[in-house]
């Protein structure tokens, strides 16, 4: 059971055709283009395989395709945070939530009681009542001081990625 990586010619619908993962299995080498599983727009590719290719790791399996580096998020804490790091990163002073509500302290348990305090988390910057994300949730948040809404999102900019 070895694990392979076609590489093709690239024809000039290929760009339109060709499903992003092309990837398979094989059992059987001599069977290349009849592999269960095989999407039918991988297996049409597959039939004008070029087989002195040969695989080095090349996205869509194209001789000629480059790689470009990832985007990257160009972090400016203070004003926004890193969608790739759900925020974490934001050291800004926005103290509101997103439907308008005042965050409450990181080291007050009142209204509510919580473990999220700057001697937990230390290098979170868990200062006054700012919107932070120590804990892993989809952006920056905060406890807030309506005792009938316990925490909310904060609507923290996200930073340009390029």
């Amino acid at each position: 059971d070895s694990s392979s990586r076609m590489k093709f010619k690239k024809s000039p619908e290929d760009e339109n055709r060709i499903s992003r993962d092309c990837t398979w299995t094989s059992n059987n080498a001599s069977s290349r283009c009849n592999i269960e599983g095989m999407v039918d727009a991988c297996r049409e590719t597959c039939n004008n395989c070029d087989s002195g290719f040969d695989t080095d790791g090349q996205a869509f399996g194209f001789s000629d395709y480059e790689r470009s580096e990832p985007p990257t998020c160009q972090s400016d804490p203070n004003n926004c945070g890193c969608d790739n790091q759900q925020q974490a990163d934001y050291r800004g002073n926005i103290s509101q939530t997103a439907n308008g509500k005042t965050c409450q302290n990181w080291d007050s348990q009142s209204p509510h009681f919580h473990n999220r305090t700057p001697e937990n988390y230390p290098t979170m910057g868990l200062e006054d009542n700012y919107c932070r994300n120590p804990d892993g949730e989809a952006k920056a948040w905060c406890y807030t001081t309506d005792p009938d809404t316990r925490w909310e999102l904060c609507d923290v900019p996200s930073c340009v990625v390029n």
